[in-house]
């Protein structure tokens, strides 16, 4: 079980849902934001979750 955002929807704490599904561990992967402060990407480590 795992709460987030649902893809496309404007990130706040106030639109998180809860999910149930499977996950596995997702290495080197590469993180884009937007509108930040500071680097646009980031490299790291990560769980992959699948409904």
């Amino acid at each position: 079980m795992f709460h987030a955002v649902p893809k496309g929807t404007a990130y706040s704490w106030a639109n998180r849902y809860w999910y149930t599904g499977t996950f596995c561990w997702w290495g080197n992967t590469t993180y884009r934001r937007a509108n930040v402060p500071g680097p646009t990407t980031d490299t790291g480590f990560s769980l992959k979750f699948f409904e």
